[in-house]
């Protein structure tokens, strides 16, 4: 008779991507389901907060960037650059994350890079950001985009304060929190992506500005955003990020689900 070998848990997953995420603005928008119908795959449905699907303007810092554990050459916006990107939510079961719209990056090796590894709609611009004192202790943070030779702009005022921990009921932990990227491979198939962080804290913020032409970036069905205020604007700290390889995500019961 043999002897019985023990079985071995598998090793846990290696992140393909390590980062850190920092300085991170949020403007979250109400929009319809007729907005998001066309970027909505069979398999997932709409991830709602109080009955309202949302889609959020999201400008943050990317750095110290390592691919399987090595790291990114220390080249301009290649290792560290900011990024702009515009989302929405979504779930699949218990699944929940988003699907990205529009992807920008300021170098467009990076961009390539992410289209051929992920299949993410990513696009090289000028993009740049900023921060700037108050001069009472608090700072404005503003990301600029040069597209099509028009400049716009993404900003917040951010008072001297310490960060809050939104509650796990609160709507910035909502849209903050969103461990799954949603996307497709080349050949149409469903995949997604897990993304892993501690909780971010947010600061208060006083002011926001937003200049998006998103018709330009985004195509005419977001036009309406145009000259409309978010609904809610948050600023994040960030922390380092852990983003795994994508995985098959077959399709799965869709049905209406959220808060509310």
């Amino acid at each position: 008779m043999s002897t019985p070998r023990s079985i071995k848990p598998a090793p846990p997953a290696k992140p393909f991507l390590t980062a850190k995420w920092t300085n991170l603005i949020f403007c979250s928008y109400a929009v319809s389901d007729a907005t998001l119908a066309p970027y909505l795959p069979s398999h997932l449905e709409l991830d709602r907060w109080e009955g309202r699907a949302y889609a959020s303007v999201v400008a943050f810092d990317f750095s110290e960037t390592y691919i399987r554990g090595r790291v990114v050459p220390d080249l301009p916006n290649l290792r560290s650059f900011p990024e702009l990107n515009l989302r929405f939510y979504v779930r699949q079961d218990d699944k929940r994350g988003v699907i990205f719209v529009r992807e920008f990056v300021p170098n467009p090796l990076v961009a390539g890079l992410a289209r051929a590894w992920f299949n993410e709609p990513y696009a090289a611009a000028k993009l740049t950001r900023t921060i700037t004192p108050d001069g009472a202790g608090g700072r404005l943070v503003r990301h600029t985009l040069v597209w099509q030779g028009n400049e716009q702009h993404v900003g917040v005022a951010v008072p001297e304060g310490e960060p809050q921990t939104p509650g796990p009921a609160e709507f910035a932990t909502w849209v903050k929190e969103q461990p799954w990227g949603f996307g497709r491979t080349r050949h149409d198939q469903p995949t997604r992506f897990r993304v892993s962080h501690p909780a971010w804290q947010t600061y208060p913020v006083t002011g926001c500005e937003i200049t998006l032409d998103f018709a330009a970036l985004y195509g005419d069905r977001w036009n309406f955003l145009r000259d409309r205020a978010p609904d809610s604007v948050l600023f994040a700290e960030g922390s380092p990020v852990m983003v795994y390889r994508s995985e098959p995500a077959g399709p799965g019961p869709k049905k209406e689900r959220g808060r509310g």
